[in-house]
């Protein structure tokens, strides 16, 4: 394969922003497109493919490239050579690329990829946690699983469309998908193509979301009957996801603390035809207005993401052991207050994308033991592998206010 100076250049320019930013990678592949509107559809994909792959084994490289983590100039075009060595025949010859001694490499990589943090590409901090948690044996089964490349799931907008419908469409297109068992609006997608370009996508007919979060809207059991408040819904996929099941009836209040999220839930309702979502910025003013006022309250709360590695994997590397306790203390809080709003008799659930039960069991058991938990009762839990499930780790604990 003849890899053009122009892919390359896109290529660093991604992991450049990503590591030497606060960017995430799939902004830096957002924001390099954008400026490379020519180039097609296979060397967008060896892009975004190239980067996400760099950055999910990026440990492995930075030790066999001897970057220590500092990454100049010189050292992500060292990781890009070595990236190209073991993933692709390439004839390519640039200057830029680093010249060296591969049977020395081949050795060294074989040594390294008999320790997890080096084969799975972890910082300690997170292997130490995650034995701590889950153990190791588990732990193990769990990282490896979320190193695989996630699939592109769709959820069908069954306002606009059916999934025969759907199905039948996008074959045309030869985009070619399948069911995913117990899912009833979920198609798996083949191969991986820009789906955003289809039609059918800006018609609505459907949206990206992954297997286990189109489990969240369901375990809601919501009824047009029932106020309903998604309470951190940021781009809204979830609250899409309710609409749909209510038919567009109902009254669905969504509430973040972005205003810039909001927006973008507002414009993906509209091109879903939803109506029945209002927008609202979740401050104190709020808390203390619509005490009591739900009858089902969703938390979709922030957490360190270590269920989605495999779709989110510089998450690895933007966190740290204090941002992963500041995330703890914010579920916490948020899970105290957003409590106050449920109804009596309400339902509230509890979610994240994580798989360590100190986000997840461990806050329902701290909430339910403290003074504003003591009125609820948990009545249904479902946590979920990305091991065993083949899609993103979730947890989901729905809880009962009692009168």
């Amino acid at each position: 394969m003849k890899l053009h100076y122009n892919l390359l250049h896109g290529l660093f320019d991604c992991l450049n922003n990503t590591l030497n930013s606060k960017y995430y990678a799939h902004k830096s592949i957002e924001l390099i497109f954008k400026k490379n509107k020519k180039w097609g559809s296979r060397d967008r994909s060896f892009v975004a493919e190239a980067t996400y792959d760099i950055i999910r084994y990026l440990r492995l490289y930075d030790k066999l490239s001897n970057s220590n983590y500092s990454y100049t100039e010189k050292n992500i075009w060292k990781i890009i050579s070595l990236w190209i060595y073991f993933n692709i025949e390439s004839k390519t010859n640039y200057e830029k690329l680093w010249v060296f001694n591969k049977e020395e490499v081949n050795k060294a990589k074989n040594l390294l990829e008999k320790k997890r943090v080096y084969r799975e590409s972890i910082p300690d901090w997170i292997d130490e946690l995650a034995i701590e948690e889950i153990g190791e044996k588990k732990w193990e089964k769990e990282i490896s699983s979320m190193n695989n490349k996630a699939d592109l799931v769709l959820r069908v907008n069954t306002l606009k469309t059916t999934k025969k419908n759907l199905i039948k469409k996008l074959h045309n297109q030869n985009i070619h998908c399948e069911d995913i068992p117990d899912r009833p609006n979920a198609l798996k997608v083949k191969k991986r193509v820009n789906i955003f370009k289809t039609i059918e996508f800006k018609l609505g007919f459907f949206e990206l979301q992954d297997a286990s979060s189109q489990l969240v809207a369901e375990f809601l059991d919501v009824n047009t009957n029932h106020k309903i408040l998604d309470a951190c819904a940021g781009a809204g996929g979830k609250a899409l996801h309710i609409a749909s099941i209510l038919n567009n009836k109902g009254n669905i209040i969504a509430t973040d603390i972005h205003e810039f999220k909001l927006k973008e839930l507002k414009k993906r309702a509209r091109r879903n035809g939803i109506h029945n979502i209002t927008t609202k910025i979740i401050d104190n003013k709020f808390l203390k207005k619509n005490k009591e006022k739900f009858d089902r309250v969703l938390i979709d709360a922030p957490c360190s993401g270590f269920g989605v590695i495999r779709r989110n994997p510089d998450s690895k590397w933007k966190l740290n052991p204090k941002d992963f306790n500041r995330i703890l203390n914010n579920q916490t809080k948020i899970l105290n207050n957003y409590s106050k709003l449920v109804s009596d008799n309400g339902i509230m659930v509890y979610v994240t994308c994580s798989i360590f039960p100190s986000e997840n069991e461990k806050q329902i058991a701290l909430f339910l033991n403290n003074e504003f938990g003591k009125n609820f009762k948990i009545i249904e839990e479902k946590k979920i592998s990305p091991h065993d499930s083949g899609y993103d780790g979730f947890y989901l604990a729905k809880l009962r206010k009692k009168c």
